[in-house]
Order: structure tokens, then sequence, then C-alpha cells
């Protein structure tokens, strides 16, 4: 849902609202939950936490592909531009840093790389985040890490609104890390939740509801969306984690090609947004050349991205043991998360 969310938004298709937005506040809850479940599952097994294995996990699964991702935009800014690149922002990209560089020199439409804003926030939460839980942890029982993450949630809500009073532009407001980070945090907060309790199964209604909740969320009017949706899809994405991890299973999430493109969606994010630039100008804007090609050449982009790219790659990423982290913790009690579904989860975005 996500990942198609963003690929209509990028393609310039006026049929799902805000879901562009939407569909990359469902991606941040996601990561902030599957991050914080694979630390806590790798400190419950070996009893710490190591950084530099897990930033060279972190390295390994997104450096190579978005490395081949900045080449593809060259190539379609030598055809698009004749040659005139936006070299702060392919360094911006390349160092992680695009969202800050986008939101110092305003968002250009036209750019191939603007969609990598996201990809960055993501990348300074993987860096920052587990030098915080691991402090946390030792200082504060996990209870009240999920009361205080809910807390800077909504102050993170307070500082979107103060920053717009201040006179700060809405593109700033929407790419910054720190105006983001509710819904990282959120997702954080859940697998802490997750590890603390009981397990509880919720009836399939429940996973509907939300199910649809964050499609509602496409909907949401307006300059308020900028406000409040990245909270509220924040939410609507948690409970539907927590339904389906303590559920009896998704349907939907078990259909093949529904793990074929979860598996590929990395590179369709990466690839959806440049394709479509290089189509819109060189053959116009037509949902013609959308389904012709838009869909079609997005998928094998990403096809290839996965098979010749990604997949060497994480084959040396899972030559590390604590990149399997959470199989021995649940065989042996240790880990306290449904594992089965969350490794499901996990295999979905791997």
């Amino acid at each position: 849902m996500a990942v198609g969310l963003v690929v209509l938004a990028h393609s310039g298709l006026p049929l799902v609202g805000n879901g562009g937005g939407v569909g990359v506040g469902i991606f941040f809850t996601l990561s902030g939950f599957l991050i914080t479940s694979l630390l806590l599952d790798e400190r419950a097994e070996y009893g710490s936490i190591r950084l530099g294995s897990f930033w060279k996990r972190r390295l390994l699964r997104l450096v190579p592909a978005m490395v081949a991702c900045v080449v593809f935009a060259i190539f379609v800014d030598l055809i698009v531009w004749h040659g005139v690149f936006d070299w702060s922002l392919i360094v911006g990209t390349l160092t992680y840093t695009s969202n800050w560089v986008i939101a110092a020199n305003a968002f250009d439409q036209r750019t191939t790389l603007g969609h990598t804003w996201s990809l960055a926030v993501e990348e300074q939460f993987y860096l920052i985040w587990p030098l915080i839980l691991i402090a946390l942890l030792r200082w504060m029982p996990r209870s009240r890490i999920v009361k205080s993450l809910a807390v800077v949630s909504l102050l993170v809500v307070v500082l979107r609104v103060l920053l717009w009073d201040g006179g700060e532009g809405i593109g700033r407001i929407y790419v910054g890390t720190d105006t983001r980070a509710d819904g990282l945090l959120i997702g954080a907060a859940v697998a802490l939740w997750l590890y603390q309790r009981k397990p509880v199964v919720y009836p399939k209604w429940v996973q509907w509801a939300f199910f649809v909740a964050m499609g509602a969320c496409c909907l949401i009017p307006g300059p308020v969306n900028s406000f409040i949706m990245p909270t509220v899809v924040g939410l609507a994405t948690a409970g539907l984690i927590l339904a389906v991890v303590q559920g009896r299973g998704f349907w939907p999430l078990e259909l093949s090609w529904v793990r074929w493109i979860g598996k590929r969606s990395y590179g369709i994010y990466l690839y959806a947004s440049p394709l479509h630039r290089l189509i819109l100008e060189t053959l116009g804007d037509s949902i013609l050349w959308w389904v012709l090609i838009q869909i079609p050449g997005t998928a094998i982009l990403a096809w290839a991205s996965y098979r010749w790219i990604e997949s060497p790659f994480l084959r040396l990423k899972n030559r590390d043991p604590r990149s399997h982290a959470g199989t021995l913790a649940a065989e042996s009690s240790q880990s306290k998360l449904p594992a089965q579904r969350v490794r499901r989860l996990r295999s979905a975005t791997e």
C-alpha cells in the first residue's frame, strides 16, 4: 500500500489525494518498528547491541542501490536537462542529507532526486536512534520509554505548528528530520510496547479498520495534512502493525505478488520518480505513458536492482550472525515479540 501510494503520487496522477505523504508516513512508522525490533532482538540474544555491526548492515542494505539510482538520475538529467545537474542534491543524496538540502533551497518539482529526502530522514534515524535506545534501556524501564516516546511524538506536532507560525516554509516542515520524527518514534514505541506486554489477539475486523483508516488519511484536506497527517498516519499504521503481529495473520500480506512488491519496494521507490521525470519531459503527461511505460519500467528497474545490486549485498549482510537476531532469541523464549510474524514483516522489506 505504502509504495503504491508513493508511486501514484510521483507519477502525477491525481487519484489518491495526499497519497504520497501517507505512503511516506507508513514507511516511517514501519521502519521505526522494524529497526527497533531488530535492536531489541539483538540485545535479547547477545546481551548487547553492536553499533558498528548494525550500521554496517544498514549500509550494505541501502547504499549500493542508492548509488545506482543516482547514476540513473544523472543519465535522466543528461537527456532531459542536457547535462545541467543539481550537484547539491546529488551530494545530499549520496550523504543522506538531501532533506536538509531541499529544506534550505526549497523543493524543485523538476528534480530527479527530490524523493530521496525521506530516505535521508530514515538513514539519520538509523544513525542516531540506536545510541538513544541503548541509553534509554540502561536508565529507564521499557514502559516509561514508551510513554516518553508518546510525549515526544506529540511535541513534534507542536513543533510543526510553531515553525509554521514563525514563518517557516511548508517544505522545511514537511522534510525536516525533527518535524517528521513522530512517525519513526511511534513505530519504535510499538516495538517496545510489544516487548513488555503479553500478546493480545485482535479480531480480523480490527486489522481492516486500521487498514481503511490509513487509506482515509489520503483525504485529510489542505494545509491541515502537513501538521496532523504524519501523526495520524503513524497511529493508524501502528494500530495495523499491532493487529497484524498479534493477530492471526493478515491475508493480503501473504499474497505472492504483494510479497514480490514488498521485497522490491526499495527499488520501486528509488526509480519511480526519476523514470516519471524522464517520461514527462520527453513524451508528455499522459495516463497512456503511465500504463505502458511507467508501471512496467519501474517494475523492471526494481527487479534488476534487487537481483543484481541489492541481493549480492544482502548476502554479504547476512554473513553477520547478528543480522539473524531474533531467531535464536525466539527459540530460547528470550524474545517476547511474536517472532514469526515480525520476521515476515521484515522479510517483506529485505
